[in-house]
């Protein structure tokens, strides 16, 4: 199975469901929900279990993502 997956999406699962939680946060982040909402809905069992991963992705914390992104839209 984790190798037709790997065939049909050119990632392994673990990535494609990281790459899933990313897009899924991001939207809720960018909504002003609280990020232990967040990370106990997509299975963490605390914000600081998901902010490695949140880093790991996109090289930043998911509070200066959106502070990087604020300050950009003036």
């Amino acid at each position: 199975m984790s190798r037709l997956f790997q065939r049909e999406t050119s990632m392994s699962f673990i990535h494609w469901r990281q790459q899933l939680h990313i897009g899924l946060a991001l939207q809720r982040f960018a909504q002003r929900e609280l990020g232990t909402n967040i990370a106990a809905d997509l299975g963490y069992e605390s914000v600081t279990a998901f902010i490695p991963m949140f880093r790991r992705m996109l090289e930043t914390t998911p509070a200066r993502y959106f502070g990087e992104a604020a300050s950009d839209r003036k």
